[in-house]
């Protein structure tokens, strides 16, 4: 029994530092967007993550890929990797860091209509009241309980939507290959293949080379590329190994919140009911899917 509980434990650990990470790269990217053009962030990103995770590779023992399970790891790099780190760049550089956040608290939902069709998952009451309940509460830190509105641009908004769409499908093709095969094995593949479909497209913002930068803005985009890339894919892919696709999008709702109180600490914002109250909102809905309908320190 102890063993199961460390493994949930481990899965939801992994899933909640890759999530506050990416909160954290809303800020860090939409100002590294200032010196360099969405494009070639996304080359970044996803080149050199693809790099160091061969390298990294070399150190470890690789499972061996069945040829029917290529093509579905070829469709994950396309949808998870190129597309949604072309959408997710471009309608960040167009739009606010705050209607992202709105944005995001759709990516649940989309899961769970995904999983319900390809992965046979029930949608009970519990489930559905955490979502409300965890997407209450980013709303209302990201409006500060004056009503919600979108400020920034439309085509951004909407770009950042369809990527909503497209990881929430990434995330649940990608649940078998996970069940299958080593997490580090399904990353390095899938990174492979999202560099060879990104680079007919984004090669090109690279090729006058790399523009001159501040040396914070360095040390930004190795931030950018080793952690909130590199890092929380592998994160993301290890935790989904243990936690349905529901459960692992529904930490999502904690990146408008990482945004926020990071923002408390550089002491550019201050602490506030309102952001205590929308924490305990996400934290709840989180505990009502993943814990109580999941029954996370039981066997499945």
């Amino acid at each position: 029994m102890n063993s199961i509980r460390n493994r949930y434990l481990r899965a939801h650990g992994a899933v909640f530092t890759a999530n506050f990470l990416y909160g954290i790269n809303f800020v860090i990217a939409k100002d590294l967007m200032v010196y360099m053009n969405s494009w070639a962030v996304a080359f970044c990103r996803i080149v050199f993550s693809m790099v160091l995770l061969w390298l990294v590779g070399l150190f470890f023992r690789s499972d061996q890929i069945e040829r029917k399970d290529m093509a579905r790891i070829a469709v994950c790099g396309f949808l998870g990797i190129c597309v949604n780190q072309s959408l997710f760049m471009k309608g960040l550089s167009m739009t606010s860091p705050v209607d992202g956040s709105i944005i995001v608290t759709l990516n649940p939902l989309i899961v769970m209509v995904f999983s319900l069709f390809m992965l046979r998952e029930k949608i009970t009451l519990m489930k559905v009241t955490g979502m409300l309940t965890g997407c209450a509460g980013v709303l209302l830190l990201v409006t500060n309980g004056e009503g919600a509105g979108f400020q920034g641009n439309l085509g951004g908004n909407l770009l950042l939507m369809l990527n909503t769409v497209v990881f929430g499908l990434y995330l649940v093709l990608s649940k078998p290959l996970m069940m299958k095969y080593d997490s580090l094995t399904v990353v390095k593949w899938m990174f492979l293949w999202g560099a060879v479909f990104y680079m007919p497209f984004g090669a090109g913002s690279v090729l006058g080379g790399l523009p001159v930068m501040p040396a914070s803005q360095w040390w930004a985009l190795g931030f950018v590329v080793v952690c909130t890339t590199l890092l929380t894919y592998f994160l993301n892919m290890l935790s989904m190994k243990t936690l349905r696709p529901t459960t692992v999008s529904m930490y999502l709702y904690l990146q408008p919140l990482t945004a926020g109180f990071t923002a408390v600490i550089l002491g550019v914002d201050s602490l506030s009911m309102v952001k205590i109250i929308s924490a305990f909102l996400v934290f709840l809905g989180v505990y009502q899917v993943s814990i109580i309908n999941f029954r996370i320190f039981s066997p499945k």
